[in-house]
């Protein structure tokens, strides 16, 4: 891993994920509030190889966000992270199911299974 993205539109979030990875891995970090901002992260850091998203938030949402990740950077490895699953379960089952999506956890997460999470990344 040597560059991750979250989108969140919790700016804390982007702080909590950016010292667990700094912690954990040597990769830089870099965060944005909508699907907007981060395709212009997407666009201008090539480095980027991981990206955190959350699922409900302003504009497009994380999961058609994801799709859109995946059909134009394909290697690049998407985390779904939310504490809403009800309403998308199905959508959300099919694009892990079709690898659109590497892994996906519910908040609240205990942090060691998020550093797992993306350690697997590596193996």
């Amino acid at each position: 891993m040597k560059g991750v993205l979250s989108v969140d539109d919790e700016p804390a979030m982007g702080g909590y994920y950016k010292r667990f990875i700094e912690d954990n891995f040597d990769a830089v970090f870099f965060s944005a509030e909508t699907s907007e901002d981060a395709e212009d992260i997407l666009t201008d850091e090539p480095v980027i190889d991981t990206v955190i998203s959350d699922i409900i938030r302003p504009g497009r949402d994380g999961l058609d966000f994801a799709q859109y990740i995946h059909n134009k950077y394909p290697d690049i490895s998407i985390f779904i992270v939310s504490g809403y699953v009800n309403p998308i379960k199905g959508k959300l089952e099919e694009l892990l199911r079709r690898g659109v999506i590497k892994g996906f956890l519910q908040k609240p997460f205990e942090i060691s299974v998020f550093v797992n999470m993306l350690a697997s990344l590596k193996r």
